[in-house]
Formats: structure tokens, sequence, C-alpha cells
């Protein structure tokens, strides 16, 4: 209809994907022990905790590395319905959940730099 000013956006818009750096960081992830009881990794589950870091609702840099009983069993994340039971449960706290999410991607960051590739 006419011009439209551009007020640019405050935050970045979300993407499904993730991009370069998130998805090496996520192959990084398959590697590390299953969080909540230390088994291998089979998947990765988007973190619905809160905290600052965090970009969106389903943030790619800050998964935690989870066995297939922990994520999807019974007793798992998605089988008791609640993270922070889930959490209570494995004998983990929600800081403790974050601290880890927050070191990993901050080692995948200190890993690119090494490496010469360029982190998010």
């Amino acid at each position: 209809m006419g011009w439209s000013p551009n007020h640019g956006r405050i935050k970045e818009r979300y993407n499904p994907k993730p991009n370069a750096a998130e998805a090496r960081h996520e192959t990084r992830m398959y590697d590390e022990p299953c969080f909540g009881c230390g088994r291998n990794c089979e998947t990765l589950h988007h973190t619905m905790l809160h905290f600052a870091e965090k970009r969106w609702k389903r943030d790619h840099r800050y998964q935690l590395p989870l066995c297939k009983p922990c994520h999807v069993g019974r007793y798992g994340i998605h089988g008791i319905g609640c993270e922070l039971a889930w959490l209570e449960r494995v004998g983990k706290t929600q800081e403790e959940a974050v601290a880890y999410m927050l070191q990993a991607w901050a080692e995948s960051e200190l890993i690119a730099k090494y490496e010469g590739r360029r982190y998010g």
C-alpha cells in the first residue's frame, strides 16, 4: 500500500531447524551420557525450563541428552508429563539442569573457536 518503516527485530526470529553451530552442538551432545541415568544418549530433549539465556520455548542451544526411557518412558519426562517432577525423581534440581545446559553450550563454543568455526 505504501512505505512501511523497518523497525528491525528486537529479538531474532525462531527457526525450527538448527543453524550450523546448533547442529554441531547437537551432534556433540549425542556423545554425552544421559542426564537422568548416565546411559548412552539416544535423543535430545528441548527443555521447557525458563532461564535468562534461553531465547525461545524450544531453543536448540539448550537441550538435555537423554536415553529413551528417561525421555519417553513411563517414568521419563514425557511419561510423567512434568519436567520438574522428573528432575526430582532422578535426584537433580532445576539449577543443575540449567547449569549443565549452559556449560555444554559454552564448551561447544570453545571447541568451535579452537577449530576456527563461528558459533551462533
